[in-house]
């Protein structure tokens, strides 16, 4: 088997071809087995160069980073909120997954559908149980993971208007979650 990488006008590999004989003609080059040769890559004569990757353009850059925040944002939205609706002063840890989000949903729907529910049994994270919860706590709890959900949110959304209005990278990359 020969190796063979073809070239482009501008000595670019364009193409890599392993041949079962000799090949004849000006914009084939013979490779041995250790040259490294990827597409792309640029051959001057005497030389392989791997080109340098264009830096990404302004929209490249803003569109990276706005999935970096939403991820960051998921990933604080989909963990867990605190509440003090339970005794009105110690914060209790409630799991805000995307299961317990939803739960969450479909329990405040049954309490509003539902007014003869006087209580709900929920998991709580610091108790490691499950613990009896008042209807009015546990709607205060409901509310509490929404405000959570909806700050997150609404903290998305200014850093997102200041990556839209970022004119350069620098600027773009210096907004964190």
């Amino acid at each position: 088997m020969f190796k063979y990488a073809q070239l482009d006008d501008a000595g670019r590999c364009i193409s890599l071809s392993y041949l079962s004989g000799e090949v004849e003609a000006a914009n084939m080059l013979l490779l041995s087995e250790t040259d490294d040769v990827q597409l792309g890559d640029v051959y001057d004569g005497t030389a392989w160069t791997r080109p340098v990757p264009p830096p990404p353009s302004l929209d490249e850059v803003k569109a990276n980073k706005l999935a970096e925040l939403e991820a960051a944002r998921d990933n604080v939205i989909y963990s867990s909120f605190t509440s003090t609706a339970l005794d009105g002063a110690t914060p209790k840890t409630y799991n805000y997954d995307k299961k317990a989000a939803d739960n969450f949903r479909a329990q405040g729907t049954l309490l509003s559908l539902d007014p003869t529910i006087t209580s709900v049994d929920w998991y709580v994270i610091e108790d490691a149980a499950f613990t009896s919860h008042s209807r009015d706590q546990f709607i205060q709890v409901i509310k509490d993971g929404a405000t959570h959900d909806k700050s997150q949110q609404m903290k998305y959304f200014v850093l997102e208007a200041q990556v839209k209005s970022a004119e350069d990278s620098a600027t773009i990359e210096s907004i964190i979650w």
